[in-house]
């Protein structure tokens, strides 16, 4: 059987297509669980592409985790930094979106050096003991370079009615001490990028560019994981369902001429019938 060709479609639902593919695929092999986290000031680019995740994905096996300051600051005194986190880890074959988590509460809380380092390792002990036990970890960091931008963000917000209250509260909170905020995401960064968990910045661009690149990311990590080139078997899928949708149109054409044949045969043995009578 020769390979199938890729069929021409568009970037983004080619993207769409092999994602959904490979995450379907995840769960049916029974991988014991992904976890994907969102961090960064890239409000727009984290939005875009945790909507675009959700109206792909099976609603059945993933679960959607939204953290913001009141999180970090509500956090009971003495609790562990990972207690909810813990908590929220996806079940068995299932992904868990964290947008903003852990990391986001560290800035938050601006521990001293002493806290800080000591949050640093129980985050990569939390996330190498994920890693040992078969989590696939996916980390990514939206950013956008310049506080003026979010003030852009936060204008048309105002501007346009329809935006919800809980975005423009996170863009006041990201341009809450937006310096300090992006350079302590900065050092974490570098101190958790590790092999178990490596961190994943896409280029500065749009919301939907960012998109595009995080969707990029997480069908490469997920092809390597599966090992599954995801076009060719998408391509496979599109040309089973192309070859049902022929064999239907050609059931449906032979019912609809059968019937007439039949009709036809039998008017033909009347106007015979009657035509031996009248002789």
């Amino acid at each position: 059987m020769s390979e199938p060709s890729v069929s021409a479609k568009s970037q983004s639902l080619d993207q769409k297509d092999r994602l959904a593919l490979l995450f379907r695929e995840a769960v049916e092999r029974g991988t014991p669980g992904m976890v994907l986290v969102f961090e960064g000031n890239g409000i727009a680019g984290i939005l875009r592409s945790v909507q675009g995740l959700s109206r792909l994905l099976d609603p059945r096996h993933f679960v959607m985790h939204h953290f913001s300051d009141e999180n970090a600051r509500s956090a009971a005194p003495g609790r562990p930094l990972l207690h909810e986190y813990w908590q929220r880890l996806p079940q068995f074959g299932e992904l868990a979106v964290f947008d903003g988590a852990y990391y986001h509460d560290c800035v938050v809380r601006d521990p001293g050096r002493k806290e800080r380092a000591a949050d640093i390792e129980e985050i990569r002990a939390f996330e190498r003991t994920l890693s040992e036990n078969g989590y696939l970890v996916l980390k990514l960091r939206i950013e956008r370079k310049k506080a003026g931008d979010l003030k852009k963000d936060l204008k048309n917000d105002g501007v346009c009615k329809s935006r919800r209250s809980p975005l423009k509260r996170r863009r006041r909170d990201a341009l809450r001490d937006f310096d300090y905020r992006a350079k302590a995401l900065a050092r974490l960064v570098k101190k958790t990028d590790t092999p178990a968990a490596p961190w994943f910045t896409p280029p500065a661009g749009d919301s939907k560019s960012v998109r595009g690149a995080v969707f990029d990311y997480l069908i490469a990590r997920l092809e390597e994981r599966l090992g599954i080139d995801s076009r060719v078997a998408v391509a496979e899928f599109d040309e089973r369902m192309a070859s049902l949708r022929r064999l239907r149109e050609m059931r449906a054409q032979s019912e609809s001429v059968e019937p007439t044949a039949t009709s036809t045969t039998g008017t033909e043995t009347n106007l015979t019938s009657e035509a031996g009578q009248h002789e």
